[in-house]
């Protein structure tokens, strides 16, 4: 059995109740409005200023450092060696293709001139030194001609320091120059390179010569001769035309192998051999001043070229480390903004229901008033 119960009707509702709901309902409406406000205007606000404060932390960065001064002024450098280096190939225009063929002239005389000696010489030093067995320390040539017996020593420098097979650098000596550091250096060369030495040392003769130096000096020349080849991977080579002057143990048969160069007459194996010798000479030195300077300024090139590389390579790093910071920068104050307008909204809200409840408290006492 179902009770005659009456279903409310909306117009049952009490009027008074349903205004205070509808005041409730906006006043909700109204504080998410104020949230929403306030959360975007702080969002937009902090990003913003994140986003400066990132800027100008990354422009100090990149400001501090200073790479794009340093790129350009490596540039300028770059840009000036290259100058000095095109400027240098002009002035030596010819030069190269000239040595070359006063080069080819010479050898081709020199080694007709040494063929009565080129087997001996092939055997006691250009084969030993090819075939990586034990070396002499010094190798002598002699004869009346020191011209002639310099030509042997140019073909055992050109046998093993040119063509496409390269057994042994080259290096040319004065016998006041300092042989001590040289031969250190020449150590030093042979264990970056593995290629053996040859010291060409001009009138060495003079320092094992009782007649031109004192016994210090020749004890000296003797030490350094007696374990050159093992101690310094250096052969050194040197002409005379007085072998018979030379200090006796200095001479001994492990310090120094020799060839006789006596029975070389050049102007009637290669008449106008001094000639092409002298031409050659002379244009050798220019050319060797030439390519020391060139290599100079290519190793320069190199040099500051990959210098600028780096740089430029940490400057883009640089550039990322910067864009990174404006970033975090804007999202960093996006957060802090977004607090910052969420707590203004809610603070806002706040006094407008206090200043509500005062006014309904005012009201009511207005009414007692009235009653």
């Amino acid at each position: 059995m179902v009770s005659n119960v009456s279903p409310v009707s909306f117009s049952s509702v009490n009027p008074q109740t349903q205004s205070a709901s509808a005041a409730s309902g906006e006043r909700r409406s109204s504080g998410a409005k104020v949230y929403t406000a306030g959360a975007l205007a702080g969002g937009v606000l902090g990003t913003g200023a994140g986003y400066l404060t990132g800027k100008v932390r990354g422009d100090s960065f990149i400001k501090s450092k200073d790479l794009e001064g340093k790129i350009l002024k490596l540039c300028e450098e770059l840009e000036k060696n290259n100058e000095t280096l095109k400027n240098l190939n002009a002035r030596n225009a010819g030069l190269e293709k000239g040595y070359y063929k006063s080069a080819e002239e010479y050898f081709s005389r020199m080694i007709k001139l040494v063929e009565p000696k080129r087997q001996e010489i092939t055997e006691l030093m250009i084969s030993k030194v090819i075939n990586e067995v034990e070396k002499p320390n010094c190798f002598l040539i002699y004869g009346k001609n020191k011209e002639y017996c310099e030509a042997g020593l140019d073909f055992i420098k050109m046998s093993l320091c040119l063509g496409e097979k390269v057994y042994a650098n080259e290096q040319v000596l004065n016998c006041d120059d300092d042989l001590v550091g040289a031969l250190k250096e020449l150590r030093s060369n042979y264990q970056k390179t593995k290629l053996y030495n040859l010291l060409h040392i001009r009138d060495f003769d003079l320092l094992i010569n009782p007649r031109t130096s004192d016994d210090e000096t020749i004890g000296a020349m003797k030490s350094i001769m007696g374990d050159c080849s093992n101690r310094y991977h250096t052969t050194i080579l040197f002409t005379t035309t007085n072998p018979e002057e030379l200090d006796d143990i200095a001479m001994e048969p492990h310090r120094v192998e020799s060839v006789s160069f006596e029975d070389i007459d050049g102007s009637k194996q290669e008449p106008g051999f001094s000639g092409v010798r002298r031409r050659y000479i002379e244009t050798k030195e220019k050319y060797d001043v030439y390519e020391k300077e060139r290599s100079v300024l290519s190793e320069r090139h190199v040099k500051l070229l990959t210098e600028a590389r780096q740089l430029e390579a940490e400057y883009s790093e640089d550039i990322k480390k910067v864009k990174g910071m404006k970033k975090r920068g804007g999202l960093a104050g996006a957060v802090i903004g977004l607090a910052a307008g969420l707590g203004l909204a809610a603070l806002m809200i706040k006094r407008n229901k206090n200043k509500q409840i005062i006014n309904g408290i005012q009201a009511g006492k207005k009414k007692e008033v009235e009653k």
